[in-house]
């Protein structure tokens, strides 16, 4: 995320919306990059994600004032033109609706406002992020059969889309990679044993459900495809962009 802090340094963020918090630890990162927050209201529909959100801004109560609030990023209860920018980090692909986010996103920024935006995503990948993908759409599938809204991660272009048809113009924009956990490398078999630990304990959601077995050998296979080639995180898509005037 260096890059997009970097580029955002002498923003003049206004007041913010953090449109789908979660702990706040992106929101804080940009607050401290940013410095010219006035106001900032962060938003989750998990009333826990903004009591650990509102952990994060304990210490920075007399630098700016910060509002928190559950609320449904597709269903925003803003008046329109409400915001001099808006942070949307990786919410799309749990949103249930990504055209209706960006739509709700691009209501409430005033004219010309900010979008900063970051989302996983699933194309152009190297064999270790195309195993990290698939770790997360296995963990995505999971959460679907157990009622919890959690997509899986969308191409480049279909963001790019989604972004133009709600109006907004991308200024700037990186595919963020990290560095891969490798089966060769003594830290890169520490990092696939925990990821193999965490597919482990996550399959016990499904331990009722009629497609455990199923799910329990694609778990094996994620296990083989690690230890074959290693894993990392699916690249991010940071953009920044800008809510055209109508």
């Amino acid at each position: 995320m260096l890059p997009l802090l970097e580029r955002i340094a002498e923003l003049d963020a206004g007041v913010m919306l953090d449109a789908g918090c979660g702990d706040g630890e992106t929101a804080r990162r940009i607050v401290e990059a940013v410095g010219a927050v006035k106001r900032l209201v962060l938003v989750d529909i998990d009333a826990a994600a903004l009591d650990e959100a509102r952990d994060q801004f304990e210490g920075l109560a007399d630098r700016l004032e910060v509002a928190f609030r559950v609320a449904d990023v597709t269903q925003l209860p803003f008046a329109a033109d409400s915001f001099d920018s808006v942070l949307l980090s990786d919410v799309l692909h749990h949103s249930g609706d990504p055209q209706q986010a960006l739509t709700q996103c691009a209501r409430v920024l005033k004219p010309a406002g900010i979008l900063l935006f970051s989302e996983m995503v699933c194309d152009e990948l190297s064999g270790p992020e195309a195993v990290g993908r698939d770790l997360h759409h296995f963990k995505s599938a999971i959460d679907r059969l157990c009622g919890v809204p959690h997509q899986n991660t969308l191409p480049r272009p279909v963001i790019e889309a989604a972004l133009a048809s709600a109006g907004f113009e991308t200024l700037w924009w990186q595919r963020e990679r990290f560095d891969p956990a490798r089966p060769a490398d003594p830290d890169g078999r520490r990092r696939i044993a925990a990821r193999e630990q965490f597919l482990e304990t996550y399959l016990e959601h499904a331990e009722q459900l009629p497609q455990y077995a199923s799910l329990r050998k694609q778990a094996a296979f994620l296990n083989y495809r690690m230890l074959r080639c290693g894993f990392t995180e699916a690249p991010e898509l940071r953009v920044i962009a800008r809510k055209l005037a109508i």
